[in-house]
């Protein structure tokens, strides 16, 4: 008989809990509801009070086939605090047994760097607790032995995908007919009630404007041209007096340059496409006190602002070459779209019922385009945006308008018809490869990776190389033949020469493939320039470091490791074709 835990904290949704608890339970699962407060007595978000079966530190864990974590607040950041917890959550991990977490406490596994790359979702507005994860809006997300969902909304398909993975697919179907219907009332036409209904609004703000890091993935997206090719078109368009300088790695302006942004603006009215957007602006007076909103912070320049048009040169883009053309515009648009209200969707969540069990449904249309109105709509085909590459795969898709009305016309109480109730099978898949643009920044925000706090402040906004090096990094990559560009798509792969020097370098000086070495040495040069040490001491401290390292490399006796590890990457590349001698006669 399968076996889980579910950990309950102070503050945890009680919905999310109890369900999984419910369900899996009817399906036959041994379900064991553990607390992680010292006390069988754990009360939920609504101050529900549930008995648990026991306290963690009573617990043998060693026999479960599944953990699962309930979200609610304040019970999921209870859930990151309790340590125990979280060396237990790193142990299944490693073995790659099934995490699960819905609501709020995927974020846990987020900051455990459990989702890096893979796909995940969570309650909506925490998606930064997933920074690295694929985020998306499914109700239930299974990437590997790792289990995510939304929230109470979306429980008992949770549930019901744990009773899949667990117990097979035929159980939960199974208990997907007994919530349909029952022997006794076979007969009756399947109905629901509607038991609650929420309207609201939810606004999305204009992004910040490109710095180099941020244009390079753009078109390596839209356009599928490499973050070199991309550096060398904005270098152009600089040297034309059309843009801002391109090696920067802010996203906001400065209070000078905010003063004068009419400047920019007045110059735009020569550039055709602009002026629309630009008799809105000038209705809307949103260019005034721009030096008071998000887009503008002198204390995240360094060298230079992020990437604008300057409204001259117009003359000197139209003898440009098309693709040239079209980057610039991609600026323009990002630039005019910080002076536009936010975005506004209109959701409705509708909770309803069959039987003892709750069913819940969220929808979301587009009221007012905003800012949208200047890049385009994701997902919609916009002549404004070429072939639509800009499309975010982690938007919501928009609900059609005219049925989006009918669901607005329902009320509390009533009874709807249910035709069916089905369970949405998939597959998962691993994550996307890199491309060059994404690549990039991932080099930028590499500092992100490191788990210790103080080292990744040490580090904070930044990366491998810098706004001006990148490119060229990756370039010598290529060239070097450590990586391969498809130059149609720009999906980066690793060759086989790259696979076996990272092997070499992972099994000998590993500490060379971990940021956090590049954040203690920051950190060494800190504590030099605020006198705390010398810098023969920190000089000192490095030649020792490289001396031991490369004394042990010296001495180690690998080979047999490495050619493991040669065998394990080859069958996964083709054998080059010899060349036979033989000539046609």
């Amino acid at each position: 008989m399968k076996q889980i835990a579910v950990f309950l904290a102070e503050g945890f949704e009680e919905i999310e809990g109890l369900t999984v608890t419910d369900l899996l339970r009817r399906a036959g699962v041994t379900v064991t509801n553990v607390s992680v407060t010292g006390e069988k007595t754990v009360h939920g978000s609504h101050g529900i009070g549930v008995e648990a079966d026991a306290l963690f530190e009573e617990m043998e864990f060693e026999g479960m086939d599944m953990l699962v974590l309930p979200g609610g607040m304040p019970g999921t950041k209870h859930l990151k605090e309790h340590r125990d917890l979280c060396v237990l959550l790193k142990e299944f991990y490693a073995k790659e047994r099934y995490l699960a977490a819905i609501c709020a406490a995927p974020t846990v596994f987020g900051e455990l760097g459990f989702l890096d790359g893979r796909k995940a979702c969570c309650y909506p507005g925490m998606e930064s607790g997933l920074s690295h994860a694929e985020t998306n809006e499914e109700p239930v997300n299974v990437d590997g032995h790792m289990i995510t969902s939304r929230g109470l909304g979306t429980a008992i398909p949770f549930a019901l995908k744990l009773i899949e993975l667990l117990c097979g697919k035929e159980k939960a179907e199974e208990m997907i007919r007994f919530l349909s219907n029952s022997e006794s009332d076979a007969s009756q036409p399947l109905t629901c009630q509607i038991v609650s209904i929420e309207k609201k609004k939810e606004k999305k703000n204009p992004p910040l404007l490109f710095n180099l890091a941020e244009i390079q993935n753009e078109c390596s997206k839209r356009f599928k041209i490499s973050p070199d090719e991309t550096l060398r078109i904005i270098q152009e368009l600089y040297e034309k007096k059309l843009v801002t300088y391109p090696r920067t790695d802010a996203r906001v302006l400065s209070t000078a340059v905010a003063k004068e942004i009419h400047k920019n603006l007045n110059g735009l009215m020569q550039y055709e496409p602009a002026k629309p957007y630009l008799q809105d602006i000038v209705k809307f007076g949103s260019h005034k006190g721009l030096e008071k909103t998000r887009y503008v912070n002198d204390k995240q320049i360094t060298d230079h602002y992020a990437i604008i048009p300057t409204g001259q040169g117009m003359g000197a883009l139209k003898g440009l070459p098309n693709l040239s053309q079209r980057v610039y515009d991609v600026i323009v648009r990002r630039f005019l779209s910080i002076f536009y209200p936010p975005t506004v969707y209109q959701k409705v969540s509708i909770v309803t019922k069959i039987k003892e069990e709750s069913f819940f449904s969220s929808f979301k249309v587009l009221a007012e385009e905003g800012y949208l109105k200047v890049t385009g709509v994701p997902g919609r085909k916009n002549d404004n945006n070429d072939n639509n590459d800009n499309t975010d795969s982690t938007e919501d898709k928009d609900t059609d308008a005219a049925f989006f009305a009918r669901i607005q016309s329902l009320k509390k109480g009533m009874t709807l018809p249910v035709q069916s109730l089905d369970i949405k099978e998939g597959k998962t898949s691993p994550p996307k490869r890199y491309n060059s643009g994404s690549l990039i920044l991932a080099m930028e925000n590499a500092g992100q990776l490191i788990e210790d706090e103080e080292l990744r402040a040490q580090i904070k906004g930044s990366g491998i190389g810098t706004s001006a090096t990148r490119g060229e990094i990756l370039k010598k990559l290529f060239n070097n033949k450590y990586l391969a560009l498809n130059k149609k798509t720009q999906i980066v792969t690793p060759t086989m020469l790259g696979e076996m020097i990272y092997d070499v370098v992972d099994h000998s000086i590993r500490p060379l493939l971990n940021p956090e070495l590049t954040a203690s040495w920051e950190k060494g040069l800190t504590y030099v320039a605020d006198g705390d040490i010398t810098s023969d001491e920190y000089m000192k401290k490095l030649d020792d470091f490289v001396s031991r390292r490369t004394l042990a490399v010296k001495g180690l006796n690998n080979q047999y490791q490495m050619r493991a590890c040669y065998d394990k990457a080859a069958q996964f590349y083709k054998k080059p074709v010899r060349k036979t001698g033989k000539t046609k006669k």
